[in-house]
């Protein structure tokens, strides 16, 4: 069983919800490094490189940067959080909260980047009889992610999300499936809508 860290985090296995809140130092980290790369765009494209491709280049690198930093202050205006219960999985990604029964998904796992230097926490949903898995799956091997900025390791985090399933997640392939087969609504997916049978 995974050792929940304290810092950032509420509550336990034993004695639930457990309350994870995105670390502010990582949002702050981020922030500066996405604003720093703004910079450096400004200074290629002002110092007037004539150079083929500068400008295209400093111009996406303003554009990603600036993405980053936006989303890296709005971390810090409304941190995202997560919410482990026996009731299921709460993500409030700082706009809105989706949720998610724990029979809902067949495992947690760690993704990386193509330079597998970086690792975010992934998942795969649980098929329901006849369903195939979707495109987001067949191209990346999961069919969402969580997020970043929390205040644990990704491989922390994902042992901590398997746990709980294991733990609050009784009977997923039997009669969970059955409910949902019998009209039972079931979780949105990672877009915020209810999953449909991939075609």
């Amino acid at each position: 069983m995974p050792e929940v860290k304290p810092s950032g985090v509420q509550g336990s296995l034993e004695c639930p919800p457990i309350v994870i809140v995105a670390s502010a130092e990582k949002a702050i980290l981020l922030l500066l490094a996405c604003l720093a790369f703004v910079c450096l765009g400004v200074f290629i494209i002002s110092n007037g490189s004539t150079r083929p491709g500068t400008h295209v280049i400093a111009y996406a690198g303003i554009f990603f940067s600036g993405g980053g930093a936006l989303t890296s202050f709005w971390a810090l205006v409304a941190p995202p959080r997560l919410t482990l219960s026996p009731e299921g999985l709460a993500l409030f990604s700082g706009f809105r909260t989706r949720h998610y029964a724990w029979p809902d998904f067949s495992k947690f796992v760690i993704c990386r980047s193509s330079r597998g230097n970086t690792g975010y926490v992934g998942f795969t949903f649980e098929l329901r009889r006849g369903e195939e898995c979707g495109v987001t799956r067949r191209l990346f091997g999961v069919d969402g992610g969580i997020g970043g900025l929390w205040p644990m390791s990704p491989s922390t985090l994902v042992d901590l999300l398997n746990s709980a399933k294991d733990k609050w997640s009784p009977n997923a392939k039997g009669e969970e499936v059955e409910a949902r087969e019998e009209g039972t609504p079931i979780a949105p997916d990672a877009s915020g809508s209810p999953r449909q049978p991939a075609t």
